[in-house]
């Protein structure tokens, strides 16, 4: 007896559905336990979110619910993303009604796997107090006895900031409304980003397929842990980066090309990483030269504009955070070698320009993708009798917007997977364009990298841990992790290579097809 094809995606669709809610509820559950080797305490609580029980969890329990959750969260990413592939159409208000408790959840508890959220607090708070993020620390702080000074962790309490103006805006508006409570300032942080994550999905669901865009990304818990529960800034700057592309998408002339200019121009303001939306930009509007004209002139303006409060003192942190190398990056195995043979310096600079060529090498492989996609757009539209009984998303296939968006996923996935300093809440830069697009098994390798990377900054603290946890958690992020990214850039090129090839091998068996006809 045959299967219902769209009974099985059905099922599938559902099952991915129930994983993707166990995954948010043990992320909930781990956050309600309370401080742990996996959440920083919060002082100045207050009667309002985030909520938690003083149950001084076992290092074991806080890092397993977590590692469970992500494995639980891509597998129903997964499932859900091949179900939708094979028909499934699940309820659209429920799904985004879903996406919306979700990320309301996350804010509700406290941040886990991450300390991060206290230095913003402590950068917020010395603008409020006078004093510059960028020459001054969290130490400066403690040392007059601040409380939020005083609750930021190590390695943190030393540590300029290398944010960008708009980022140090937030911040300070969050120490305004929190002022000496790190509980407070954290909630406001925490809740900025949810809203920018939800605002978020709302714009790209009129870009793109609204249910693959809030399957996979508005109930995406793997994205929602680190973004949304975990309060990293990317969230809030990835937001205007987003809110550029629809801008472009609904207003492809010059009025719409300043307003994205404008908006790109504040994301970069948040974190420089964003420039990649600026390419992307003007990738969309590349046969549109005085729109793209004003595009960049607005992106530049503003960008510029922002940083002029603090001058170059501003870029110094960055310039120096751009030679780092993470443990879970693909190259990490590379830093002791190139270190004993070349020295510190070098053996960085070396890496950092490997890092680039890795990323443009990147690009070009898999930009048939790009084009595949948009010649796909072209055929339908060609094949429409008139506009005006084209589908909204064949009207809408070759926008700027559009094709700003297909341009910066590709940008975005060939970053987080070639850069030497790379953590899994950068992600997002990736994943907010890829919905949008027809990424086909980009979905699926975005999905295992951001899963990967998340397990290796488990826990999360830099806290003792008992042995079996520190072992653990140090073969992931220091083998495991690096082993997985040098695997997904090769996956990446394969892919790459492969759409190169595939246009060959069509046009061979069309001709040998015509031939034997």
């Amino acid at each position: 007896m045959r299967t219902n094809p769209v009974s099985a995606a059905n099922s599938r669709g559902r099952l991915g559905l129930v994983l993707i809610a166990a995954s948010i509820a043990l992320i909930v559950l781990t956050g309600l336990l309370g401080p742990s080797v996996a959440e920083a305490a919060l002082p100045g609580r207050a009667v309002s979110p985030p909520f938690w029980f003083s149950a001084n969890p076992p290092a074991w329990l806080v890092t397993v619910l977590p590692d469970l959750a992500l494995v639980l969260g891509a597998a129903g990413m997964a499932l859900a993303w091949s179900a939708l592939r094979r028909g499934w159409t699940p309820r659209l208000s429920g799904l985004i009604a879903g996406s919306w408790g979700a990320a309301g959840a996350m804010v509700l508890v406290p941040p886990m796997l991450s300390a991060d959220h206290l230095v913003y607090a402590a950068y917020g708070r010395l603008v409020t107090a006078g004093g510059n993020p960028y020459t001054e620390t969290a130490a400066t702080l403690a040392a007059h006895g601040d409380p939020i000074g005083l609750a930021v962790q190590p390695p943190w309490t030393n540590t300029s900031s290398v944010y960008g103006p708009l980022a140090t805006a937030e911040q300070a508006l969050a120490s305004w409304i929190g002022g000496t409570s790190a509980h407070t300032t954290v909630f406001v942080l925490a809740f900025l980003g949810a809203a920018a994550f939800v605002a978020m999905g709302a714009m790209l669901r009129r870009i793109g397929d609204p249910v693959r865009v809030t399957v996979l990304f508005g109930l995406n818990p793997l994205l929602l842990l680190e973004t949304v529960n975990a309060a990293h800034l990317d969230a809030f700057a990835v937001f205007f980066a987003v809110a550029g592309l629809y801008a472009l998408h609904r207003r492809p002339d010059a009025f719409g090309a300043a307003l994205a200019g404008a908006l790109i121009g504040l994301g970069c303001a948040a974190k420089l990483s964003l420039g990649l939306a600026v390419l992307a930009g003007i990738w969309g509007l590349r046969h549109r030269w005085r729109s793209a004209g004003v595009f960049v002139l607005c992106a530049a303006s503003v960008g510029s504009l922002t940083y002029l409060p603090y001058g170059r003192v501003a870029l110094r942190p960055a310039r120096e955070g751009a030679r780092m190398v993470s443990l879970g990056s693909a190259w990490r195995p590379l830093l002791a070698p190139l270190q004993r043979a070349v020295g510190d310096g070098t053996a960085r600079d070396l890496i950092s320009v490997f890092g680039w060529l890795v990323l443009v090498l990147l690009v070009m492989l898999l930009a048939p993708l790009l084009r595949a996609r948009k010649a796909g757009a072209d055929a339908d539209s060609a094949n429409a009798a008139t506009p005006a009984t084209q589908s909204p998303s064949v009207r809408a296939a070759g926008s700027p917007g559009v094709q700003a968006a297909q341009a910066l996923a590709l940008l975005g996935v060939a970053w987080v997977l070639a850069a030497p300093y790379t953590l899994p809440w950068y992600d997002i830069v990736a994943w907010a364009p890829l919905v949008v697009c027809a990424a086909g098994p980009l979905d699926l390798l975005l999905i295992a990298r951001t899963a990967v990377l998340a397990a290796a900054y488990v826990p999360g603290l830099d806290v003792p841990l008992p042995s079996g946890v520190a072992g653990w958690a140090s073969w992931i992020r220091s083998d495991a992790a690096p082993v997985f990214s040098i695997a997904a850039l090769l996956a990446c090129a394969a892919i790459g290579i492969w759409r190169w090839r595939a246009p060959r091998v069509s046009a061979a068996v069309a001709l040998s097809q015509a031939t034997k006809g």
